[in-house]
């Protein structure tokens, strides 16, 4: 299939998933996620069939699936080790096709901003994780190296890798908003603001990498 037909499609499935949220559609809501990634996928294979992309929106797609049931505990375990390893083959993805680095200096300091919000989403999700401390913990740890290392591609390549770089900080974004719904206090439109942060953040980080 064409892949600015694929897009299409996943734009237009994204939209629709996104107005299921606001009207309350169960069915068409889980429906529509379980579509997204696959589409996602597609659309990457027709373009240029990257392996750690690949397996990277494979796990997003799993992670989602997943996470459909996540109100028992054994399936957002497996949702979150789902899209730790989806993590990992993106930063895998992004450290092999970082060409430079960039000054110890500006290194340093995204190390650090990286470290002050990852500590900072912890303490703030602590009291309501239990026995899921740990894997959060690890989880927060992963995306952050996720998006750090997305700024090291961004850094060395330049161009289209930027797109991959946003796409990295909306990802974090939207866990983040997750982690609070899940592990804090859910909030009005919770889940709309999780998947309108998701659905790009996928995208853009596929774009970035695969335009470059």
């Amino acid at each position: 299939m064409n892949s600015k037909i694929l897009l299409a499609l996943y734009l237009l499935v994204g939209m629709f998933h996104l107005i299921f949220i606001l009207t309350e559609s169960k069915n068409g809501r889980q429906f529509t996620k379980i579509l997204l990634m696959p589409l996602l996928i597609l659309w990457a294979y027709s373009i240029q069939p990257l392996f750690l992309l690949l397996l990277a929106l494979c796990w997003g797609w799993a992670g989602d699936v997943l996470l459909l049931r996540k109100e028992r505990r054994i399936f957002l375990k497996l949702g979150l080790f789902a899209f730790l390893l989806g993590h990992i083959s993106y930063i895998s993805l992004f450290l092999l096709h970082s060409g430079s680095y960039p000054a110890v200096g500006v290194f340093s300091v995204a190390i650090c901003l990286y470290a002050f919000f990852g500590w900072g989403m912890f303490l703030t999700l602590r009291a309501g994780l239990g026995r899921m401390a740990l894997p959060v913990g690890i989880y927060i740890f992963v995306i952050s190296l996720m998006s750090v290392s997305a700024f090291l591609f961004a850094m060395s390549s330049g161009g289209t890798a930027w797109w991959a770089f946003a796409g990295s900080l909306l990802f974090v974004f939207s866990d983040s908003a997750l982690a609070l719904q899940l592990f804090r206090k859910p909030f009005k439109y919770g889940r709309f603001v999780v998947m309108a942060s998701y659905i790009p953040a996928q995208f853009l980080l596929a774009f970035g990498i695969l335009f470059l």
